[in-house]
Order: structure tokens, then C-alpha cells, then sequence
């Protein structure tokens, strides 16, 4: 025989989950106490909407409050794993070979550095226009002539001359052309080194360099902002004719071809436009203008492409102490990878002794670098 199965319709259902009863008990307060108060079915509807944005908006305070927690969290995982590589570095410095150190692959840009809305914005260092070389200022022309006595090759002749812009491109000319003369005006110097481009182009970018030599807030061109996408992206930069940039353009222009190029590009501009103005400012006023010193700590995210392409070659040309002391408050005020700077240092210890390359060696050690480079 079939089983005789119980008649389930008189047994009691499943109580509501607790957030339901709880709902269902205030509705039938405030029925209640629309009933005791002599109101009739609308004054407990508008009673039961109030008690529901109430309870949304207790809701969405949790809920912000949540995702306050979870970003919290999630700072304090990012700051411990950060933690952890660098002690990873450190032990893999201490136990690594004795083989030459390469610089490493750069990191991704922090995207807040890199994301303009608008290339006029303030600089996101804050740096006091008016006290950013203190320091330097401190060496008076006696101490520094002083300095120069106790170190070879730091003397205020340079070792090699300093290059200019000019020079660059008077090179630049002759490998293209074979051995002539650089003699001619900017417009010249555009229509060969454009040969090969289209004549729209030339002109076009003629006139942003006039643009640039003007230069001093807002946006840039946007066809400035596409020369690090371009192949032949160095002529063009030549056509602009950089060296009658402003200063407020050059800080700009580091920080397009920082974000946009990868670091042996970025290597390539820092030497060969970079390097030759900031010498020439020092050169001419005894100090940097503010606007390259902020150009300058930009570079440096990028730093493997700055020290190949700026601080390195610096080194090579026989710079002067002021120089050095300069670009070594510029790295003593940033943050570095230290496998970059360990590299870096290594690279500075096969130089001859001098005055500058001391000076970059103990701020470099001064920055906590891993002991087997020291």
C-alpha cells in the first residue's frame, strides 16, 4: 500500500527571516500608532515612507562605511607587499654575484602623475619657488673654489666642453648629409632636417616651436603632444628648435615624454635636450631655473633612463661642483628604486676620481642603498 502521507496544510510555516519580521513589526507599529493618534490609512502610509528612507539611508551609511573599511584594507596590503619586495631586494643584493648590475626594467607610471587634464596644472611637488636651492646656496663662490683645489677634475674648467642644443644638431646634420657646416638660421636648420617629411608638417611644426618659445601656462599643442607616438619623433623635436624653448615649456615637455615614451627613448631626450639646457642655465645664472629643477624631479620617474641619459653622461663630461651639488638635491629630494641607484652607483665607481662624482656617491649612500653596493 501507498504511505499515508500527513496532511501537511495545518502545520506551521517557516518563520520570515529576522530582516523581514523586523520590517513587518515597524509597519505594524506605525499602523498602530496611526490608529491611537485618530489617523486614517494615509497618515500610515506616510508614516511607513518615512520609516523606509530611514532605513535606506541607514543602509547606504553602512554601506559607504564598508567600502571605507575595504579601501583601508586594502592601503595597508599594498604598503606591506611593498615592504616585502623591498626586503626581497635587499636580500637578493646581499647574496647576489659579483657580476655587473644592470639597470632594472622601470616601473609603470603612477597614473595620478601622468593623467592631465590639463598640461597647465600646478606641479604636484611642493616645492617653495622662492627656496628649492638653499642648500646649493649655502656654497659661496670662496667654498666652492675651495672644493675644487681638493678634487681633480672638478675644477671650474670642464673637462670636455659642455654641450649646447647647437652642437646637437650640427651632428645630427652631418650624419644625414655627410660632413658640412651648420651655418643658417632656425628656419634652415627645419628644412633639413625635414627633407624627408611632408612640407605640412614642417610648417606646422615650425610654428608650434614658436609657440613653445613663448610659452609660459595652459595647454600645450596638441601636436606636441603627439611627437612621442611618431618614429621619427628626434627631427621633429629638432624642427621645434628646442633651444629657444621657454622654461615653463621644457618642464611640460619632460613630462609628455616621460609618461608617453619608454625609457631608451626617454633616455635619448633626456641626453640630447635635457641635459644640454639645464647645463647652460647653471652655466649662465650660477643656479637653476625652478621650472628645469621641477623638470629634472620628473625625470627621474623614469629613473634608469635618467641616470643613462642625464646624471651618468653628466659624470662623463666633467661637470663643475655646483652642477653636481644641484642635481644631487634634486636626487637627495626624490624617491628612487634602489636597485636603480645600486646600479648607478656601480657605474659611477668606474669613473675617474673627481669632486662631483664624490658628491653623487655620498648622496646615492645616503639614501639607504643595499650594502653590497657600498
Amino acid at each position: 500500500m501507498p504511505r499515508n502521507r500527513a496532511n501537511r496544510a495545518g502545520e506551521k510555516a517557516r518563520h520570515d527571516p529576522l530582516a523581514t519580521q523586523l520590517r513587518k513589526d515597524e509597519i505594524l507599529v506605525d499602523d498602530e500608532e496611526a490608529a491611537a493618534t485618530g489617523g486614517g490609512t494615509g497618515d500610515a502610509k506616510a508614516t511607513r515612507k518615512r520609516r523606509k528612507r530611514r532605513i535606506r539611508k541607514k543602509e547606504a551609511a553602512n554601506e559607504t562605511n564598508e567600502s571605507y573599511v575595504e579601501e583601508a584594507l586594502a592601503k595597508r596590503i599594498m604598503k606591506q607587499a611593498e615592504d616585502q619586495r623591498r626586503e626581497e631586494e635587499m636580500e637578493q643584493m646581499q647574496r647576489g654575484s659579483s657580476a655587473a648590475i644592470e639597470f632594472p626594467e622601470d616601473p609603470l607610471p603612477e597614473p595620478k602623475m601622468f593623467a592631465y587634464e590639463s598640461d597647465g596644472e600646478d606641479s604636484v611637488f611642493s616645492e617653495d619657488e622662492d627656496n628649492y636651492l638653499n642648500d646649493v646656496d649655502k656654497l659661496s663662490p670662496a667654498d666652492e673654489r675651495l672644493l675644487s683645489m681638493f678634487t681633480a677634475g672638478s675644477s671650474g674648467a670642464r673637462a670636455t666642453p659642455a654641450r649646447n642644443l647647437a652642437d646637437i644638431i650640427e651632428a645630427r646634420l652631418r650624419e644625414r648629409e655627410g660632413a658640412i657646416t651648420l651655418g643658417g638660421s632656425a628656419v634652415d636648420v627645419g628644412e633639413r632636417l625635414g627633407a624627408s617629411l611632408p612640407k605640412k608638417v614642417v610648417k606646422a611644426y615650425r610654428i608650434v616651436g614658436r609657440v613653445l618659445k613663448d610659452y609660459r601656462s595652459g595647454k600645450l599643442p596638441k601636436a606636441f603632444k603627439i611627437i612621442p607616438a611618431l618614429e621619427n619623433w628626434e627631427d621633429i623635436v629638432f624642427i621645434t628648435n628646442p633651444s629657444e624653448w621657454s622654461k615653463h615649456a621644457m618642464y611640460q615637455a619632460v613630462k609628455v615624454f616621460a609618461s608617453n615614451l619608454n625609457a631608451k627613448m626617454a633616455q635619448r631626450f633626456f641626453n640630447l635636450v635635457l641635459l644640454p639646457c639645464v647645463r647652460e642655465d647653471i652655466s649662465e645664472h650660477r643656479k637653476l631655473n625652478f621650472h628645469l629643477y621641477q623638470a629634472l624631479r620628473k625625470a627621474l620617474y623614469k629613473p634608469a633612463a635618467f641616470y643613462k641619459g642625464f646624471l651618468l653622461p653628466l659624470l662623463e663630461e666633467g661637470c663643475s661642483v655646483r652642477e653636481a651639488l644641484i642635481v644631487a638635491s634634486v636626487v637627495k629630494k626624490s624617491r628612487i628604486p634602489m636597485l636603480h641607484s645600486a646600479a648607478a652607483m656601480l657605474r659611477m665607481m668606474e669613473l675617474p676620481y673627481s669632486g662631483p662624482v664624490t658628491i653623487m656617491l655620498h648622496t646615492l649612500v645616503d639614501k639607504s642603498t643595499p650594502s653590497r653596493s657600498v
